[in-house]
């Protein structure tokens, strides 16, 4: 356009409704590096005095997309399944509009598309599935002088990891009972979840250790019961890589008891001898083993009583000795509920000569002190007449009593002991013969004989100080207050007079 000279114009270039630059002149050139805040409407507004005239044109300024950054919510590709998952495709820049698309592993379909004026875009899995484990990429691409740019994200994986199910805690054998210095095998398993799976066992609230399996089987926990404080309530923990989703099994209870030791059998009075009817307490004690305790007494190889206790005391038994069988073998058996043991054993001694043999004893010192004197007189009796009696005996048969055999042998052996003291008396008790009419004594009679211990060469002693007195006593006749009895043997009873002082 030609203008006179002396006329003044004002342009103005406008980017929108802005200036960008003002000249008085008859020309104006505006220049910059195009970027994308460049895109708009520019005019070019020219003003002279009171008329103005502006023209406008669209410029649009094509940046092509830079590479774009996947990214996934949760952060580090593990997703837990059901849960939800946000993949992000962003841009640092790029000319609007931009096309942003999803892919899994290398399949050609996108999963999503989606055409924004913006530099970020979502792909939001509501539940997610064990098939959504994979590879991700995401695509970007814009349009520039007609040229149609694409740009593709690296690889981002996906895990869709499964939680653990409670675990379940059992042992390895059916019982729940254990003596001290027994292992036991606890298994603890959980039939879901993504493996590793980390499984740690806790005794009453405190760790005892963890093992890691890669496959579904249980892990096998052996633990060693030292004590009975290490039973109690015993629970497993089962995790994987899933932060925040352990889980406990339930509680098992292990019962921990101590085996009873051997027991031990005593008398009350630690004695074992007693008398024929005596009644004797037996107790039976263990020094170790959890109450309660069941003690069983035996004779032999028969059980004979059974006490349990619910203290740590010995248990007692009384036992009377009515006979020699008594003085078996006793023992005695302590069991609990995991264990018996059985005792050594005891025998009693069975002391013999009671009462009864006193009353004899004394019934012979009795009888010397009052027939004594008779025994003597009748014993010079019988030497003045002992001529006549032999000289009867060979003229006829007589039939001989007891007194007459034993006086034929006394005579003997006074004879060869003619020259020693006595010792020991022999008393005889006689019963007269109605045939026989050369006996003198009408009633019984008791014939002492005393006679002193042998000399260094007899069988019977060894020593000419050592004298012992013994006294032969036909204690049938003493029982029966001197009654004429029926002929037969006499019976005798050797008594150490000199033991008796």
């Amino acid at each position: 356009m030609h203008l006179l000279p002396h006329v003044k114009l004002q342009l103005i270039i406008m980017k929108d409704t802005t200036p960008i630059s003002i000249r008085n002149t008859s020309s104006v050139v505006f220049s910059k590096t195009a970027n994308t805040t460049d895109t708009g409407k520019y005019g070019c507004l020219v003003r002279w005095n009171s008329v103005s005239q502006t023209v406008r044109k669209q410029v649009t300024v094509a940046v092509p997309v830079s590479i774009p950054t996947l990214m996934s919510t949760p952060i580090g590709g593990n997703v837990v399944k059901d849960g939800s998952l946000d993949l992000s495709c962003a841009v640092l820049g790029g000319s609007y509009p931009i096309t942003f698309k999803f892919y899994q592993d290398t399949s050609e379909i996108p999963l999503h598309q989606i055409t924004l004026n913006a530099t970020t875009a979502v792909h939001h899995i509501v539940s997610v599935k064990n098939g959504h484990s994979g590879k991700y990429s995401c695509e970007v691409s814009n349009s520039a002088d007609q040229i149609t740019r694409t740009k593709k994200s690296p690889y981002v994986t996906i895990t869709v990891r499964v939680p653990v199910s409670n675990p379940t805690i059992k042992c390895s054998s059916l019982k729940d009972v254990y003596k001290t210095g027994e292992w036991v095998i606890l298994l603890c398993q959980s039939t879901n979840g993504t493996v590793p799976i980390t499984y740690s066992l806790f005794s009453n609230k405190r760790l005892i250790y963890s093992i890691s399996r890669s496959d579904r089987e249980p892990a096998a926990f052996k633990v060693l019961l030292n004590e009975t404080k290490d039973g109690g309530e015993y629970k497993c923990k089962a995790e994987n890589e899933i932060p925040n989703l352990s889980k406990y099994s339930n509680g098992i209870n292990i019962t921990i008891k101590v085996p009873v030791s051997k027991p031990l059998i005593y008398p009350l009075l630690n004695s074992t001898k007693v008398k024929l009817g005596e009644t004797v307490t037996l107790h039976c004690v263990t020094s170790t083993g959890t109450l309660p305790i069941t003690y069983t007494l035996y004779r032999n190889q028969s059980s004979l009583q059974s006490a349990t206790t619910m203290q740590a005391i010995p248990a007692g038994f009384n036992i009377t000795v009515d006979s020699v069988e008594h003085s078996g073998v006793y023992s005695c058996k302590a069991e609990n509920q995991i264990s018996s043991e059985r005792s050594n054993g005891l025998s009693f001694r069975i002391l013999r000569g009671g009462f009864v043999w006193w009353i004899y004893i004394i019934i012979v010192l009795i009888s010397l002190m009052i027939i004594g004197p008779a025994i003597i007189h009748c014993k010079q009796w019988c030497k003045n007449n002992e001529g006549i009696i032999q000289e009867d005996e060979s003229s006829k048969p007589i039939q001989r009593g007891p007194l007459q055999h034993n006086q034929g042998s006394l005579k003997k052996k006074a004879d060869s002991d003619r020259n020693h003291e006595g010792d020991y008396t022999n008393i005889m008790s006689y019963q007269g013969n109605e045939d026989d009419s050369e006996s003198d004594c009408e009633a019984d009679y008791t014939n002492v004989t005393s006679k002193k211990a042998a000399s260094a060469d007899s069988d019977t002693s060894s020593d000419e100080t050592n004298h012992v007195l013994y006294t032969q006593l036909d204690l049938a006749a003493l029982q029966n207050n001197s009654t004429p009895q029926p002929q037969g043997p006499t019976i005798y009873a050797s008594i150490a007079l000199d033991k008796l002082r």
